[in-house]
């Protein structure tokens, strides 16, 4: 575990240099550290040293011609031209917030408060300030939501809903694919202002934004109501609840309860988050539990039953809980 953030270092090279699009641009050419530094700028003997450490990860493997590398599988996600990459999660996890945040956690054992730059008390707060890295989460959260977006867009009880409900949509990558997939479904992505209007621009690219009102509002104040077309409306919460501790998940869950109910139609809240297991043994979810720790005042990754207390306690019933996506969908009616 040491040496885990040296070789952290090494991805972020490889993702900051843009090395998965060179290699797979190279096609059946071989290239090597040096053909890769030419391209980059960067000197060759060190360029060599962080691929030959990353074949320990399986992202290149070394070549039989001396010091060529080519592309694994595993590398091959970190190219920036799919829509999956996992090139944004890497550079927004090598930011500042984010990497200064991990050996921080002694000191919010203490306060349970997260030690961000500028005295933030909460990531949001932060990106508010540093539009940059701002730009590189929403890149980082749109590439982290298609696989989510994707297997949503399979559900068969799909088939049956009329208008889809995205709250804290973000820029819309979930969304927009549910729309693409069922063309007979309506869309409203509700977001802060900024992120309101990059969905915007988003829908109308892609040719959607005559079936989806993007609006601007605080999702702790008050959530849209469907009012046409008429029909059954699914309300999504994505990656949201787990920013927030019981107190404020309630406040958000009770906006939303409130929207079901005066939509009027059979409504359903389908939140994705990931769950841990019931008791105190090993789960791989923990680690983004400690990121969620590092990042947000009271944000938590919660067990089945915790979550599950959360919606009863918002007037909520859990009626099906399943894998998706690496996380989980909890799907939930009107109790």
């Amino acid at each position: 575990m040491l040496d885990a953030v040296l070789h952290f270092g090494a991805l972020y090279t490889f993702a900051h240099l843009r090395l998965a699009d060179l290699l797979h641009a190279a096609q059946n050419r071989t290239l090597t550290a040096e053909d890769l530094a030419e391209q980059c700028d960067v000197r060759p003997d060190l360029l060599y040293r962080i691929l030959r450490d990353l074949t320990t990860a399986h992202i290149v493997r070394a070549d039989t011609q001396p010091g060529a590398f080519t592309l694994t599988e595993i590398g091959a996600t970190l190219r920036s031209d799919i829509p999956d990459s996992m090139r944004p999660a890497v550079l927004t996890a090598g930011k500042p917030a984010w990497l200064n945040a991990v050996p921080r956690l002694a000191e919010i054992v203490y306060t349970g408060r997260p030690v961000l730059p500028g005295d933030e008390d909460s990531l949001y707060g932060y990106l508010a300030n540093y539009p940059s890295e701002a730009t590189d989460f929403e890149a980082f959260m749109a590439a982290r939501s298609y696989p989510i977006a994707v297997d949503l867009a399979d559900e068969e009880e799909l088939a049956g809903v009329r208008t889809i409900v995205d709250v804290g949509g973000g820029t819309g990558t979930i969304l927009a694919e549910l729309l693409r997939a069922h063309p007979h479904l309506s869309g409203v992505l509700v977001d802060g202002p900024q992120t309101a209007a990059r969905a915007r621009d988003r829908m109308t690219q892609l040719g959607l934004n005559d079936r989806c009102t993007v609006t601007e509002g605080d999702f702790f104040t008050e959530v849209p109501t469907v009012k046409a077309p008429p029909g059954p409306a699914v309300y999504t919460l994505c990656s949201v609840l787990h920013n927030w501790g019981d107190e404020q998940a309630l406040q958000l869950l009770a906006e939303v309860r409130a929207a079901m109910v005066a939509t009027g139609w059979t409504t359903q809240l389908w939140c994705v988050d990931k769950l841990l297991a019931n008791g105190h043994g090993p789960d791989a979810g923990t680690a983004l539990d400690l990121r969620m720790m590092s990042l947000f005042p009271h944000g938590r990754e919660r067990t089945v039953e915790e979550y599950s207390g959360l919606l009863l306690r918002a007037g909520l019933l859990p009626k099906r809980i399943k894998p998706l996506a690496g996380l989980n969908l909890v799907i939930a009616t009107l109790a």
